[in-house]
């Protein structure tokens, strides 16, 4: 079971480590609703004219889904994961175990339905960093370290017994994305090696999740990726790092404009003659004053205006397809 995300190989990994699985649990990029037949057809289309346009990068966020269907391996759909047929079906499959690698909070019905149950790959040293965004977070609370955990699910979220567990030191200069892309690397090739100890009857010993000991973070959003002048440098650094996640960013906010921000520099010692804070350069990044008395420099996100007729048309056909209420990732 995995979702879509650039970043995310394990399928690959699998697969070119001859292990075929039994069934693909993932999203499909041409995924909609049945409803009328006409509106299945126009959301149909509309799905086919989005990979027209953008193929490439669908093919890569969907690999999981274009891999199954290369090796002919069984596809069900994300959407239906947690219904009665779904649970029926694993039962009669009689398989040991299900893995999971970056995917949606499933119900008891379906992580018991295997005969061992199911393993999740969770990017961070457990109990520490729970939830959906440990990246952003992990990167937010400026933690020395992190790491990557296989745990069996349970009913609280990321909360099972663990079955492996590996620290991994960061150098404080990380963003989310990066955090993200060697976390998701890393972790499909350890995961594949636990699947084939499993396959040789590896006999492991359980430890203890204590998530008493560790944290629950909600979903990182806009109110994290916020910054002010009454940051401290060091804070407005954490801030843009762990908000730097694929196309997202931070923000600042002025004069009721939002501007996306990619870096900060400190240039207290650059004998810059402003006056007057924010100020804004040629090149519209911002000089701001920090509460700790810092001139930052930050950094805004470069207006792309190459394919500006191909951006036009996408945006087009993801707004269609939103007002027409269809389930699917970008």
């Amino acid at each position: 079971m995995t979702g879509p995300g650039l970043d995310n190989n394990f399928v690959d990994e699998l697969i070119t480590s001859k292990l075929i699985p039994a069934m693909i649990v993932t999203d499909s990029p041409f995924y909609c609703r049945k409803t009328s037949s006409f509106k299945f057809l126009i959301k149909k289309g509309l799905l086919i004219l989005r990979y027209l346009l953008r193929g490439s990068v669908i093919k890569r966020k969907y690999q999981a889904y274009f891999l199954a269907k290369k090796y002919s391996i069984p596809i069900w759909p994300s959407q239906k994961v947690n219904n009665d047929e779904f649970a029926k079906l694993i039962k009669g499959m009689e398989i040991d175990y299900a893995f999971v690698f970056t995917f949606a909070i499933l119900k008891e019905k379906i992580f018991n339905a295997p005969k061992f149950g199911c393993i999740n790959f969770h990017p961070t040293f457990l109990p520490s960093n729970r939830g959906a965004c440990p990246s952003n977070w992990t990167i937010l609370n400026n933690q020395n370290k992190t790491g990557i955990t296989f745990h069996f699910i349970s009913k609280n979220i990321d909360a099972g017994s663990i079955i492996e567990q590996y620290e991994i030191p960061l150098s404080g200069y990380e963003t989310a994305k990066i955090l993200n892309e060697y976390l998701f690397n890393i972790g499909a090739i350890l995961f594949v090696r636990l699947i084939i100890r499993l396959k040789l009857n590896y006999k492991y010993n359980l430890i203890n999740n204590d998530i008493g000991s560790g944290m629950y973070e909600p979903p990182f959003g806009l109110e994290q990726s916020i910054i002010t002048d009454k940051n401290t440098f060091h804070e407005i650094s954490s801030i843009i790092r762990a908000s730097r996640i694929y196309e997202l960013c931070a923000v600042y906010k002025y004069s009721g404009k939002e501007f996306m921000v990619i870096n900060c520099v400190d240039i207290t010692d650059c004998n810059r003659p402003i006056k007057e804070f924010p100020f804004f350069d040629n090149d519209d990044n911002i000089y701001i004053k920090s509460i700790d008395n810092k001139m930052v420099l930050l950094v805004t996100k470069r207006s792309n205006t190459e394919n500006i007729f191909y951006r036009f048309i996408h945006n087009l056909i993801a707004r269609t397809i939103y007002r027409f209420n269809v389930l699917f990732l970008l």
